[in-house]
């Protein structure tokens, strides 16, 4: 099956070549880096000694990932990971890693429009001085394309190629992490960086980790409620925002985001109450001021609004002109 497949992949290739459709795919210097890693500042330094598999030493794969272009993504991703310090090319290196890339399985899915691929590339992690094995392991990545994503075979193809080798190297640097003793705050630290890149599911993963870890942290249980915001889960927020709260009850932060997390909800009563503790613990909270403003605004108490919003401007919050122009129709008032 490998071999008719790896067939079809070249007749294909050779009649959208022939037909003018594109042009040979060439290789990034590249491939895309991990988006983030566990965060270890370290003072050690890392380097990629050896990298085999690729279309260097497996003519006969349909490939176009060679060793060098598999050896400068891996020491882009050690690089930006912060895990090490620069990598070391020249020198030892505290730590030395090899990859060998041991297969790349396209395969064709419901019709030759729609293919995926598996990824299987091994890796070998030592101590740079005496050769002290820290980790090894086999890594699979799995990814999938259609016709409606890349229409083009060949670019399909290429692109399917760099997409798992990017998936690999994420799932070979959280196994490095785990192996040098990834903590709980690291796991929070990378769950924020993959919120901030609005990719919501990698950091709930890694705020669920934190909180394994550590069942009493709670600034990754705030952050975990945050993440299922950004996904519009405001039930799962809540509870998140809940268990903050339970382990540190002035973590005014939290009743702010459970506050707006009830208005999102339509429950205008709970978020005033949670708004008025964070205000309690600090009164200075101009934006929470602001938020109960506008609770007191959707339930039509439009005297209160203007109390809150007067507040939250005499703190110097900038109160949106929308709102304003809402709260002004509504209330038939001017300020």
């Amino acid at each position: 099956m490998r071999e008719a497949c790896k067939f079809v992949c070249i007749a294909v290739t050779a009649v959208a070549l022939l037909a003018g459709c594109v042009s040979p795919p060439r290789i990034k210097e590249t491939f895309p880096p991990p988006a983030a890693t566990v965060v270890r500042p370290t003072s050690k330094s890392i380097r990629v000694v050896a990298v085999t598999g690729g279309k260097d030493t497996q003519w006969w794969n349909q490939s176009w990932i060679s060793n060098e272009d598999f050896k400068n993504a891996l020491e882009s991703a050690l690089e930006q990971s912060g895990l090490f310090k620069a990598v070391e090319k020249h020198s030892g290196g505290d730590y030395q890693i090899s990859a060998e890339i041991l297969s790349q399985e396209i395969s064709i899915v419901r019709d030759a429009f729609h293919n995926s691929i598996t990824l299987k590339v091994g890796y070998r992690l030592i101590e740079g001085v005496d050769g002290t094995l820290i980790w090894s392991g086999d890594v699979s990545s799995f990814y999938y394309l259609g016709a409606e994503d890349v229409f083009v075979a060949v670019v399909r193809w290429r692109k399917l190629q760099e997409q798992a080798m990017r998936l690999n190297l994420v799932q070979m640097m959280n196994k490095i992490s785990l192996a040098l003793g990834a903590s709980a705050e690291e796991y929070n630290n990378r769950g924020l960086a993959y919120r901030r890149k609005g990719e919501y599911d990698q950091a709930i993963s890694d705020f669920n980790k934190a909180v394994e870890i550590n069942p009493k942290y709670a600034q990754s249980f705030f952050n975990r409620g945050v993440a299922y915001m950004g996904k519009g889960q405001y039930d799962q927020a809540i509870s998140d925002y809940t268990k903050a709260l339970e382990i540190d009850p002035r973590y005014e932060i939290a009743y702010f985001a459970r506050g707006v997390a009830y208005m999102n909800k339509g429950q205008y009563d709970q978020a005033i109450s949670d708004l008025t503790k964070a205000i309690e613990i600090n009164p200075r909270y101009g934006v929470a001021y602001f938020s109960r403003g506008r609770a007191y605004y959707y339930k039509t108490e439009y005297d209160k609004s203007w109390d809150d919003i007067k507040k939250a401007q005499d703190l110097d919050y900038r109160v949106p002109a929308e709102f304003l122009d809402d709260l002004r129709k509504a209330s038939g008032r001017e300020k």
